[in-house]
């Protein structure tokens, strides 16, 4: 299976203000942003974004997805399957990143 990550505009800049808060600099911030995000798609990909310990959330629109990256982090995002009729590759799942925080929404 293809995993395409894609993020909500503006995602970046929310999980930097969340770790600026947790950082010394922010410098640093930056750096760890773009860091755990390298490795967030890393993970998406080696589990086929079925990413351990996620929970579901259901909304008007369809469910939405958090998982905890690591303490005081939170990721939300949808997943959403693709597999052309015509084709017989592999399906291509994208995982759309709608934004990151200190916790989940309550159920």
């Amino acid at each position: 299976m293809n995993v395409e990550v894609e993020y909500v505009t503006g995602v970046q800049s929310e999980l930097f203000r969340l770790l600026r808060r947790r950082t010394s600099s922010a410098e640093d911030a930056l750096r760890y942003t773009g860091l755990f995000l390298d490795d967030i798609e890393e993970q998406l990909a080696e589990h086929e974004a079925e990413l351990p310990g996620a929970v579901r959330r259901l909304l008007l629109d369809g469910s939405r997805w958090w998982w905890k990256y690591i303490d005081g982090v939170w990721m939300a995002y949808t997943l959403t399957d693709r597999r052309r009729a015509w084709v017989f590759g592999p399906t291509t799942r994208t995982v759309l990143v709608h934004g990151f925080d200190a916790v989940p929404p309550p159920p």
